[in-house]
């Protein structure tokens, strides 16, 4: 996933990496510009509201709890 989350970033389309169960995949490609992150992958409500944030429906709210390097 890493590798096809890179190729990606190397084109000229728009790429927001979505986070289920924890943040710290982001540590993983931090040249990711845009992420987003639930705390829960089996909930519909979850993946509803992160779809909502990534197309711009909804503004995200939360910050994560934890330093994420």
């Amino acid at each position: 996933q890493t590798k096809l989350v890179r190729g990606l970033l190397r084109q000229e389309i728009p790429v927001v990496l979505l986070a289920l169960r924890d943040p710290y995949d982001i540590s993983r490609i931090p040249e990711a510009r845009s992420y987003v992150t639930i705390y829960g992958y089996r909930s519909t409500t979850s993946l509803q509201a992160a779809a909502e944030v990534i197309l711009g429906v909804t503004e995200a709210s939360g910050r994560a709890p934890v330093v994420i390097d």
